[in-house]
């Protein structure tokens, strides 16, 4: 009974204490996930007003993997930041957060604009790592075409993500959602005007979603001015990055790449799963489906459904990192504690409405408008429907153990987060190799959906290490405290003097 009792005041600590608790961490989370949402919907509008254009999904799907790749080096850049100007913020200090803000956009700038010249110039090269297989003119011409000129949007990422993070970070959520809303309105209406109307096809989506990325520098630089103007940055003063802050930064430097290297593994799945079930392997041959047309919808809806993630750094930002800050670390525990609980039951429920909108997929006949065949249509909107469904049960797992991880970075230790991240993704991509190289070829019967079950099984042991790690690791201290001796392989000590 006793042993009962601890368990349930155990369970009991990682949910908000009451529902004053429950109500402020809504009103942080509620404008970032909803950000975070009208994001994702950039991504499926473009994908949606393709899907009546032969080939379009998986055009985009190719092409949009370099943009998945881009994402994670700016992640990787944005979180060792993020936890910088959360402790930052909590002791006032303006100026290292201006310095911070500079050097975030620095770094991006850097490496969207390496990415963008390697896309101009390798552009067949590029797709052709996605695109596996045997290959077509059409795809692989619209999936160029796409790629080429999304790569503006790459660059305009390297102002519009520090600015809405800054946003998001210092709790102004609302402010960088009704940015969002305004890009998303101009997605879609020019997608509209530019697919149907002018029959731009692909470049279409492209020209809509530069036109949305630069309403974002609009709109989210004139926020930040509004709301936190001590922290707005100047571009021509760019340079101006102390040699402290940026030692802050490089000591943590293996924590950028290692977060960036993750979701490059991630992305990586792709290609594995492109491999497995190449172009014309579902269904009969010349129904032309694969992996790509039915992962490149499916990865489209789930972003929607998985905008909780979002709202995990800057939450963890305004209500563990400014704690922190002010030395306050007990409280900084409770909360940490307490988000957990918080963003799984958001994420829960999400999941649950992802399951309702699944179960109507199969009646959407404009997701599969570009395939003629009745049979054809049928089995790949129950592959679509079938793999939302391995995503909408995993979403709540992932939410919180990824929210141990973020916690484990937010005290300074970003490398051992980032290290662990990094084995367990790699162990990941080892065993979705053995899948798409063994399993699958030996059973013929097995189908994408099953397949995605079976990989997806390795992240119960994921949670079962982030949680092991997050209650060993003293994880709760100040960034800027001498006493404080870090290294990766072990709890964090007091210096004795």
């Amino acid at each position: 009974m006793i042993k009962n009792k601890k368990w349930l005041v155990a369970f009991k600590e990682h949910f908000p204490n009451n529902w004053v608790k429950w109500k402020t961490y809504l009103k942080f989370s509620l404008p970032v996930i909803i950000t975070g949402i009208l994001f994702a919907l950039n991504g499926f509008i473009d994908n949606f007003m393709v899907a009546n254009i032969a080939h379009g999904v998986d055009s985009l799907s190719y092409a949009n993997s370099w943009s998945g790749i881009v994402s994670g080096l700016i992640a990787g850049i944005s979180i060792v930041c993020s936890v910088l100007i959360g402790q930052y913020w909590g002791s006032l200090n303006y100026k290292k957060i201006k310095e911070v803000m500079r050097m975030r956009v620095l770094l991006t700038f850097i490496c969207t604009t390496i990415f963008a010249i390697f896309a101009l110039t390798f552009t067949n090269q590029m797709i052709s790592v996605f695109y596996r297989g045997e290959q077509t003119e059409i795809v692989m011409n619209q999936a160029r075409d796409y790629l080429m000129l999304i790569t503006v949007t790459w660059i305009i990422f390297s102002w519009t993500s520090p600015m809405s993070a800054l946003l998001a970070e210092t709790g102004h959520g609302k402010e960088a959602l009704i940015s969002s809303i305004g890009s998303l309105l101009i997605n879609i209406i020019l997608n509209a005007i530019l697919i149907y109307g002018l029959k731009l096809g692909v470049k279409g989506a492209a020209y809509a979603s530069i036109a949305a990325r630069i309403f974002g520098i609009i709109g989210d630089t004139f926020f930040v001015f509004l709301k936190v103007k001590k922290c707005l940055i100047n571009p021509l003063t760019i340079y101006k990055i102390s040699k402290a802050t940026w030692k802050k930064f490089f000591i943590r430097i293996h924590s950028s790449l290692l977060i960036a290297s993750n979701v490059i593994l991630i992305i990586l799945r792709n290609v594995l799963f492109n491999t497995a079930f190449p172009q014309g392997t579902i269904g009969n041959y010349e129904w032309a489906i694969g992996a790509a047309a039915i992962l490149g919808l499916t990865g489209a809806i789930s972003e929607i459904f998985l905008a909780v993630f979002g709202a995990i750094s800057s939450n963890i930002s305004i209500f563990v990192g400014k704690y922190l800050g002010n030395k306050e670390f007990e409280i900084a525990k409770q909360n940490a504690n307490e988000l957990k609980g918080f963003h799984t039951t958001v994420a829960l429920l999400l999941s649950i409405i992802l399951i309702i909108f699944a179960l109507i997929i199969p009646k959407i006949d404009y997701f599969s408008s570009a395939i003629k065949e009745l049979d054809a249509k049928k089995i790949y909107l129950n592959e679509i429907r079938n793999t939302l469904f391995v995503v909408a049960f995993f979403n709540p797992l992932w939410i919180w153990y990824v929210t141990s991880d973020r916690l484990i970075a937010s005290g300074g230790r970003t490398n051992l987060a980032a290290f662990l991240e990094f084995i367990l993704e790699a162990v990941s991509l080892i065993w979705l190799i053995i899948i798409a190289l063994v399993i699958v070829p030996n059973n013929e019967h097995l189908s994408l959906w099953h397949t995605y079950w079976i990989f997806f099984a390795l992240d119960f042991l994921k949670i079962f290490i982030f949680e092991i790690i997050f209650i060993k690791v003293d994880w709760a201290r100040h960034i800027d405290d001498p006493n404080v001796k870090r290294k990766i392989w072990e709890k964090n000590v007091i210096k004795n003097n």
